[in-house]
């Protein structure tokens, strides 16, 4: 699967994450898109732990060469609030080694722009493939 479809599948399978009224924008690219679904998997199973509690993904994007996903938290314990701090942490993490255009192993460019990429988008880039995401 694509990381686009994957991008379209997000709402969809978590809708307890996305407003339809007010949808998040996704500003990054399709190789984060894996790591996404993986902290949406992790929010439901820490959610469940915690009746009550709600939480909206606002904005998933790119911030100094590596994802940052904006929440908006409601009626969140302090515990609670550590699990998410946690695994926003993790999926930080995980992206500077993740390419955010193909998800294959990458490393953290320092740029300018810096991004995560693999030897093979890196070289897309050098060889004048502009159109970086």
């Amino acid at each position: 699967m694509s990381g686009r479809e994957l991008w379209a599948l997000l709402p969809p399978r978590f809708p307890q994450f996305f407003s339809t009224s007010n949808p998040p924008s996704f500003e990054c690219g399709d190789g984060w898109a894996g790591i996404v679904s993986l902290v949406c998997q992790r929010l439901s199973s820490i959610l469940d732990e915690h009746p009550g509690s709600t939480l909206e993904i606002q904005r998933v994007k790119e911030k100094f060469g590596v994802l940052r996903i904006h929440l908006s938290i409601q009626g969140a314990t302090d515990e609670l609030r550590a699990e998410i701090r946690q695994t926003m942490e993790v999926a930080r993490a995980a992206s500077e080694h993740c390419c955010e255009r193909c998800a294959a192993v990458g490393v953290l460019m320092k740029g300018p722009p810096m991004r995560v990429r693999c030897d093979a988008c890196a070289d897309l880039r050098a060889y004048g493939d502009h159109h970086d995401v």
